[in-house]
Parts: C-alpha cells; structure tokens; sequence
C-alpha cells in the first residue's frame, strides 16, 4: 500500500520482508516481488563506497565455507587466520559481499 511506497521510495512496492533478532541485535530483510533493476556490479571492490558487506559469526568457518561453496557460492579465499580468528568473505548471487567469522 501507500505506506511502503512511501518508507521504500518505490511505487507500488510489493514483495516480503523479515526481522531477524538475537537479543538487542537485528537484521532486516526485504525482497521486492518485481524490480526494474538490471544487475549491479559483481566485483564492486569491498573499498568502494557503501555497505560493502555484511559478516556472520559461525561456529565453524570451514565446514559454513565448504557448505556454502558446493552451493556454488563464490568466494575470494579460502578461510584465513589472524590474530586468533578464522574468516573468509565470499558473494551472494547479487555480488554482495558477505563475511565469515569464527572466534
């Protein structure tokens, strides 16, 4: 309705959305049922200007990067260490950039 063409700036927006929480920390979610966009850019470099990514705290880096690779989930590396993490950064299907982290 009127309401969502308003909050989202596009008209006749439809589509669903989600809250995602875990104590105070939330995430929301909105996929729009129909889009005139035509493709972003897959390889937007993590320095550019923006949200660049978005990173999940995982029990187990390895076993979430082998899961999300056979899902054919592009990644840049495969799981590194430092300074007592493990993480690794890969792109969803719209080449947005997501983080993978454990410790």
């Amino acid at each position: 309705g009127d309401r969502y063409d308003r909050i989202t700036g596009v008209k006749r927006a439809r589509g669903r959305g989600a809250i995602l929480s875990l104590g105070q920390d939330k995430i929301e979610l909105f996929e729009f049922k129909k889009s005139s966009f035509k493709g972003g850019n897959r390889t937007r470099a993590m320095c550019h200007p923006g949200i660049s990514h978005i990173c999940f705290k995982v029990k187990d880096v390895q076993r979430e990067y082998l899961r999300l690779r056979a899902a054919d989930v592009i990644f840049h590396s495969e799981p590194q260490s430092f300074d007592g993490v493990i993480c690794t950064y890969g792109r969803d299907p719209d080449g947005n950039i997501i983080g993978l982290i454990q410790g």
